[in-house]
């Protein structure tokens, strides 16, 4: 009975070192990236001088699905606090 009670505690420990300190540095770190994505299509569509038609559509789905990312990033890596 001991040692199931010290694998659960250590397992608690564990969980609680992996959803308090390494998940949330994981989605800081994946959150920055999308930043970063988001401004390189931004400066790309400036640096466009034509951007009609097909192209428009093209960046307004890009810039759709990168912003929706950047949103529900907590859901795709679930943690207790919402970031």
């Amino acid at each position: 009975m001991i040692y199931a009670i010290s694998i659960l505690f250590w397992l608690a420990i564990l969980h609680f070192i992996y959803e308090g300190i390494i998940l949330p540095s994981i989605r800081l770190n994946l959150r920055y990236k999308l930043f970063v994505l988001r401004d390189e299509l931004r400066s790309l569509r400036h640096e466009v001088a034509i951007v009609v038609g097909f192209f428009q559509k093209i960046f307004s789905l890009v810039k759709d699905i990168v912003s929706l990312s950047e949103n529900d990033l907590h859901k795709l890596m679930p943690a207790h606090s919402a970031t």
